[in-house]
């Protein structure tokens, strides 16, 4: 578009106008009538609403923790959700004769739908934790809204009063359920770590010092018994010595050595060293050698039957014969049962060294067993005492409740009779309909230009054609266009004078309905 274009283009939406003046005034004034008109047949509302503060706990939390966490956002819409209702309304609505010609010709969904649509709740702040909300109710009687309102403000805060003392309970109720239930468990695993106990006593872990204690203590007997025994066995073998040399002097041999030839009487003993040491030095065919083991050999033989004369002595019942060798065997028999009952003796304190080594051996064992055991019961034992004081602590909030002592609601601002209806908005609906008017008065005088293929510039055929202009040739009127033009123009001066009217009319009603909106 050229500089020229842009000087004229606000001269071309004033003759714009101008020739679609019919379009314009009749739309205007149409949009302004019906808004005047709506705003008097339209029914008043009003609307009464009533403050609500949220009164904190009176107890200090320090002392006792409520057991109702959750915001007070969630509660009061929670509540809300309960009020609204169909049974609480139904009541309300019952009780206090509301929508009287309605309940005749719609169901009680729509009423009750139509009832839900009347009531807000809003609260003071839009964050969270909101110290108090207003509860409102439009009605078409101001009386009939303040006491919607106020009988709804009673139910929420009764409401909210058995919604707290419920939780509180129902928490209460739980806990003692969770207790029970880790009580028996706990008793449970008491009576598992007992006969555990008792099936492994001798085996735990506390008593791994007296085990070793004891088996120290057998070890030492034990030694003690076989040191007896080596005794007791040196003694026979010296006690047998003292036989043979006994048995061997009553021999009367003659034993002539090699190199003398005199007359000995060696011991069975002597005898065996000597034929030790010759073997040393000599081979078994040795003359030296053979004639000690005959040597040997004949004293053990006599030996043999002086043992089997004395036993057939003592079956007989009589002790004659040598009292040396009775002695040795009275000795001997004594030294043999004693031996045996010290080697009775030591297998007991062995068994019982094995029984006791056993239990040190499966004392680990035992040690995990019974410390699993332990685990769970002191997980338990944990879990039992933890659920016992949150049990007594929800008691507590719990009696709190009761005694109203926690968190409350409080009317601060009751609901009163609204002296100015909260609907229609007056001012806002005039507002709009002169924008609207205006809006689509203009745009039906834009669309029927739009639409219409006649040049009213000589720059519109230029743009057009692509060619420049010589000459234009004027308008000449005739005696009848004037008079034409004359008839329109008082025609629009009537339609306009006619909706001033109407307009002021309706308007004048309309201040007069409301009075109080205009201060």
């Amino acid at each position: 578009m050229t500089e020229k274009e842009n000087k004229i283009d606000f001269t071309y939406y004033l003759d714009m106008l101008r020739r679609r003046k019919w379009y314009v005034i009749p739309t205007f004034f149409l949009i302004i009538v019906s808004g005047l008109a709506y705003c008097l047949t339209a029914p008043k509302i009003y609307k009464s609403s009533t403050t609500i503060s949220i009164v904190r706990q009176r107890v200090p939390e320090s002392f006792i923790h409520s057991t109702v966490t959750a915001d007070i956002d969630e509660r009061i819409h929670s509540i809300g959700q309960e009020i609204l209702s169909r049974t609480r309304l139904e009541g309300v609505i019952t009780q206090l004769n509301l929508y009287p010609n309605q309940r005749k010709d719609l169901p009680m969904e729509k009423i009750i739908e139509m009832m839900r649509n009347s009531i807000s709740v809003e609260l003071s702040s839009a964050k969270r934790g909101a110290t108090a909300f207003t509860l409102g109710y439009e009605a078409e009687s101001p009386q009939t809204a303040a006491l919607v309102a106020n009988t709804l403000a009673s139910m929420f805060m009764e409401e909210h009063l058995k919604l707290r003392e419920e939780h509180a309970r129902g928490t209460s109720e739980f806990l003692a359920e969770e207790l029970q239930q880790v009580e028996t468990h706990l008793r449970k695993r008491e009576a598992e770590i007992g006969r555990y106990k008792m099936a492994h006593i001798g085996e735990l872990p506390a008593q791994s010092q007296a085990n070793l204690s004891v088996l120290t203590g057998l070890q030492q007997q034990l030694e003690a018994v076989q040191e007896s025994i080596r005794r007791a066995k040196e003694s026979k073998i010296l006690i047998q010595q003292q036989m043979q040399m006994a048995g061997t002097n009553n021999l009367v041999e003659i034993f002539e050595d090699e190199s003398s030839g005199g007359a000995s009487d060696p011991s069975l003993q002597q005898l065996k060293e000597r034929l030790a040491a010759l073997e040393t030095r000599y081979t078994a065919n040795h003359p030296d050698v053979m004639k000690t083991k005959k040597m040997i050999e004949k004293i053990e033989k006599k030996l043999a039957a002086e043992s089997s004369d004395n036993s057939e002595k003592e079956s007989g019942g009589r002790t004659g014969g040598n009292p040396i060798l009775e002695s040795f065997q009275g000795q001997m028999a004594g030294i043999d049962m004693e031996i045996r009952n010290l080697e009775g003796e030591a297998a007991q304190l062995k068994k019982k060294i094995f029984t006791y080594q056993g239990r040190i051996e499966n004392m680990p064992r035992r040690e995990q067993e019974l410390v699993e055991l332990q685990r769970d019961y002191e997980n338990l034992s944990a879990s039992y005492q933890n659920l016992l004081a949150k049990k007594l602590e929800a008691e507590r909030a719990e009696s709190l409740e009761r005694r109203q002592k926690g968190e409350q609601f409080r009317i601060l601002d009751p609901a009163r009779v609204p002296q100015m209806p909260s609907k229609p908005n007056i001012p806002r609906i005039l507002a709009m309909t002169i924008m609207a008017a205006l809006g689509v008065s203009v745009g039906l005088a834009f669309g029927r230009e739009y639409i219409d293929k006649s040049f009213y510039r000589i720059e519109d055929i230029e743009s057009f054609l692509k060619l420049p202009v010589l000459a234009g040739i004027p308008v000449l009127a005739t005696a009848d266009d004037i008079k034409i033009k004359r008839k329109q123009r008082l025609i629009a001066i009537y339609v306009i004078s006619f909706g001033i009217v109407v307009t002021s009319v309706l308007l004048f009603a309309v201040i007069k309905k409301y009075p109080g909106m205009w201060v």
